[in-house]
């Protein structure tokens, strides 16, 4: 890039150099014709003055053009032009990232995304920096599904906060959206509830003396393994895990 731009500068300079030369000439002419002459003169030399200030004009701004300047801080990610070419209308010579601003494109199946609002807080893990975590908030997300191979997904896009860690472009990356949040909450593990093939009812086995009864309780939240139990239950009670070979299973 320093050969291609370096030509192009001084090409650029001399030309304005050459605007600006003629705009004083025309200048001057201007002055001695209005000291006296006729009203067409003086019309003719302002007409070349107003030329020239053009020309000057163009020429500045094709010194301006003739350098690239980044539009703001960050890290060259990739150069596509080298000394010599001709650089192709429309298409990047250089592109950089933006080393303050990270954002992850998340893709939400169609099936989470009605979960899913501007402004949640997100967990991501890096499977290049296992022992990172980052903070980001949902910033966007896709009005219209993207199909491939048959999937339907929505595209989330994820500002991570400011980090010291390493990040590079399109790395891996895991994401755990948070959609709600829960304190003080009953909860119990999925495996000990079980639901009515015929009502529907969701129960649990509790041991009443030498005897296991059914529970019915209502389970509200489910996540990792453990479902919230919003009534049916209270704290400390013991439930326990029936299957036809005997009993499994703790409080």
């Amino acid at each position: 890039l320093s050969g291609v731009d370096a030509d192009a500068i001084r090409a650029a300079r001399a030309n304005a150099a050459a605007a600006t030369a003629r705009l004083d000439a025309a200048r001057a002419q201007r002055d001695l014709l209005l000291a006296g002459a006729t009203e067409e003169q003086v019309i003719d030399a302002q007409a070349q003055v107003e030329q020239a200030r053009a020309a000057w004009e163009m020429a500045e701004l094709a010194v301006t053009r003739a350098a690239l300047e980044a539009p703001f801080d960050g890290v060259v990610a990739a150069v596509n032009v080298a000394a010599g070419e001709i650089a192709s209308a429309g298409a990047p010579a250089v592109t950089i990232l933006d080393a303050a601003s990270f954002y992850l494109a998340l893709h939400v199946d169609e099936i989470d995304v009605g979960k899913l609002a501007v402004g949640q807080a997100t967990r991501v893990t890096l499977d290049a920096l296992p022992e990172v975590e980052l903070s980001g908030l949902v910033e966007r997300i896709a009005p219209a599904a993207t199909i491939e191979v048959g999937v339907v997904y929505y595209e989330a896009t994820i500002r991570l906060e400011q980090t010291e860690a390493s990040l590079r472009m399109d790395m891996t990356a895991n994401a755990t959206i948070v959609v709600d949040e829960l304190a003080d909450v009953l909860m119990a593990p999925t495996w000990v509830v079980r639901v009515d093939p015929i009502t529907g009812q969701t129960y649990v086995h509790q041991r009443v003396g030498d005897e296991i009864v059914r529970t019915d309780v209502t389970v509200g939240v489910r996540h990792e393994g453990m479902a919230e139990i919003v009534d049916g239950l209270s704290e400390g009670e013991e439930v326990i895990w029936v299957q036809d070979t005997g009993l499994f299973g703790r409080q």
